[in-house]
């Protein structure tokens, strides 16, 4: 699912960089979606309801989603972190929607509700006119800042087929 790499940290990663060594033929794409744009694109009323809200990333929950278990050594080595929904880029100084599939929840307001709201924005957020996809040819590299973009990996190729890349990520700081 979308995400921001390592969301769950108390200093998410500032950067990934990916270099494509082996592709398959066809599929297997990487989408960025823009949260700094998704952020300005809504109302006045709606960033106003955000401002302030916490959101619980948590690698144990978003195994849950999936169906999976995390075990108790991935639990005591990522537990749950709480981190602003909008978060302040500390470069450029622009707000973005903090979240993805490591989102849990708001903290201190019911899981449902919090879910809910979530998942509203993300369907927002990576919706087409926010979104980049990048088609992988071998040799390709990279870069992103994971501080005001989500990113996925298309699963939409023969599984068959090898896909082989080199990740390095780059340690960020706490999101404020």
């Amino acid at each position: 699912g979308w995400h921001s790499d390592k969301s769950f940290r108390p200093e998410p990663s500032m950067a990934t960089i990916l270099h494509a060594v082996t592709m398959p033929p066809q599929g297997g794409d990487t989408c960025f979606a823009d949260m700094e744009a998704a952020y300005d694109a809504l109302p006045p009323d709606r960033k106003a309801a955000l401002a302030g809200l916490r959101v619980v990333h948590s690698w144990e929950l978003s195994r849950q989603k999936l169906g999976l278990q995390a075990t108790p050594e991935e639990i005591a080595d990522a537990p749950p972190m709480v981190h602003p929904l909008v978060r302040i880029h500390p470069d450029s100084g622009r707000p973005s929607l903090f979240m993805g599939e490591h989102a849990s929840h708001f903290d201190g307001r019911p899981m449902a509700e919090g879910r809910a709201a979530l998942a509203e924005l993300e369907a927002h957020a990576t919706s087409e006119r926010f979104m980049y996809r990048h088609h992988w040819r071998a040799g390709d590299l990279l870069m992103w800042d994971n501080r005001c973009l989500l990113h996925k990996a298309n699963g939409d190729y023969d599984m068959a087929q090898l896909r082989y890349l080199y990740r390095v990520m780059l340690k960020g700081d706490v999101p404020m």
